[in-house]
């Protein structure tokens, strides 16, 4: 049971992942710009791609059956079904994400494992490494592109943002 649920968390970060970089529903697109900002569409991409990211180091320890994991996973996919949605409006991959956390919710009861404290060290140091890696990214992002993206946007507005 923990391996299916860990293989089905890695296949659907990947899809999670790449879903938010290459595909894009220029329909949908359009009906959601109506309603919300642009700059909201683009952080529900930057959420998704980060959501996927944590899914993957997720996924080893919903593997081992670890109770802080399995309810972190739980976490990351109930925010990762809203920026797919915020994203690009994409029902198909939230009824996904729904389907697997209702199902990790169903048998939560199989993740019931203490967390080695080594590994909770080494979590954390992979969270700060990873919210370190998007801040430099979007900064060399917008000093890169400034001159390319509408409105201007340099890293002066990015810190702000």
């Amino acid at each position: 049971m923990r391996s299916f649920f860990a293989g089905l968390i890695v296949v659907s970060a990947v899809l999670d992942v790449i879903g938010a970089v290459i595909v894009q529903h220029q329909t949908r697109s359009e009906v959601l710009q109506t309603i919300l900002p642009p700059a909201v569409t683009l952080g529900g991409r930057t959420g998704a791609v980060l959501s996927g990211l944590a899914l993957l180091l997720l996924a080893g320890g919903v593997a081992r059956g670890k109770r802080v994991a399995a309810r972190l996973t739980m976490l990351a996919l109930a925010a990762t079904i809203v920026f797919v949605l915020v994203k690009d409006l994409d029902f198909e991959a939230a009824a996904l994400f729904g389907w697997v956390l209702f199902g990790l919710w169903w048998f939560r009861h199989h993740f019931n494992a203490d967390s080695a404290p080594s590994r909770v060290r080494w979590g954390v140091g992979a969270l700060g490494l990873g919210v370190l890696a998007a801040i430099l990214y979007s900064l060399a992002g917008a000093a890169l592109l400034g001159t390319q993206l509408r409105p201007e946007f340099g890293v002066i507005r990015t810190l702000e943002s």
